[in-house]
């Protein structure tokens, strides 16, 4: 699972979207991208990371998300949890 926030959002609540994230508790893997100046069109670079995310799950290693999420996406930290 994916999430992208963007703390200017007037349209998404993002204390609903931080209680998703926290109930996400079976997703074998989950990145929140999270952006304070971006609205509701997402933050900056997460169309790049969720396309990257796409094509590496096509693969079907987990290994090659978790290698492509740990780097910041236009220089904004992307939280990772992955289950083992």
């Amino acid at each position: 699972v994916l999430l992208n926030l963007g703390l200017q959002d007037q349209v998404t609540s993002q204390a609903g979207t931080l209680a998703a994230w926290s109930q996400l508790k079976n997703a074998k893997i989950k990145a929140l991208l999270a952006d304070p100046w971006a609205g509701h069109n997402g933050p900056r670079g997460g169309q790049g990371l969720g396309s990257s995310w796409w094509a590496a799950l096509s693969g079907g290693k987990v290994e090659d998300v978790l290698q492509i999420t740990k780097t910041a996406w236009d220089g904004l930290p992307v939280i990772v949890a992955a289950k083992q």
